[in-house]
């Protein structure tokens, strides 16, 4: 935006040139006619060309962010689309971790590291045999055990990748339990990463709504009483108010 002011009278205009093209321009304006050398202005010219470069440096950034992104999406429908009944779930869980956590004041940055970690909360289960995965009955005791390895499979596929180490506690650890009776590692209370917290609400939460094949969703006031019911055990209470919160506002 360029604001016009009645006492500028006099005007210096520099193109910012950016990939070939002078899309933005550089207006510097004096109220009376300036006695420009040509060191000031071979000066105002470098400052127009930092500004392209620091426009392009900005582009790039922006490239790689929405390449980022786009790349752990495509990871988290890979995930879902392993089976029918997970289509978009990962996205599910993201969306409601991160409203939950924005409504407990966590940091931007802490936001953008809950929305990447629930895309890829499960994909572990990469690992896990779709036989398994699609099982209409109750799992037996050998094939619980195999599903309950996924959070570690999928610590230990994301742990060589530098960017993603923000998000290895979500995914090691969201299906932890307050009361320390989760898997893998029995962790208790604050001892399990906040985020982990916030996302096993939503993770059970959006399990329970939807479909599965040995059973159809939860009605929500059945589901929002298991949420409950699980406050101190299987959940942090802190999270659960705020989850309340976050439904009884639609």
């Amino acid at each position: 935006m360029t604001i016009l002011t009645a006492e500028c009278r006099s005007f210096l205009c520099l193109p910012i040139v950016f990939e070939h093209s002078a899309d933005r321009l550089l207006l510097l304006g004096w109220a009376e006619p300036p006695h420009l050398s040509e060191d000031a202005t071979a000066q105002a010219g470098q400052i127009a060309d930092q500004l392209a470069v620091a426009l392009a440096n900005s582009r790039l950034v922006e490239d790689r962010e929405k390449l980022a992104m786009g790349t752990i999406e495509a990871l988290a429908r890979t995930v879902d689309a392993k089976s029918k009944w997970t289509s978009g779930h990962s996205e599910r869980v993201a969306e409601l971790s991160v409203t939950i956590g924005r409504s407990l004041g966590l940091a931007e940055k802490e936001i953008d590291s809950m929305k990447r970690g629930g895309l890829l909360h499960d994909i572990g289960k990469i690992g896990i045999s779709g036989a398994i995965l699609d099982k209409p009955g109750r799992l037996d005791e050998k094939e619980y055990a195999t599903v309950c390895e996924h959070p570690a499979i999928g610590a230990r596929i994301l742990e060589p990748i530098t960017a993603y180490q923000d998000i290895l506690p979500m995914v090691a650890q969201h299906h932890e339990k307050y009361d320390g009776s989760g898997y893998p590692e029995g962790l208790r209370g604050e001892e399990i990463d906040l985020c982990a917290r916030i996302m096993a609400v939503a993770d059970v939460w959006d399990a329970v709504v939807s479909d599965r094949p040995y059973r159809e969703g939860w009605i929500h006031d059945r589901a929002k009483k298991l949420i409950v019911d699980g406050s101190g055990s299987h959940f942090d209470p802190k999270v659960v108010e705020v989850f309340l919160a976050v439904m009884a506002e639609g």
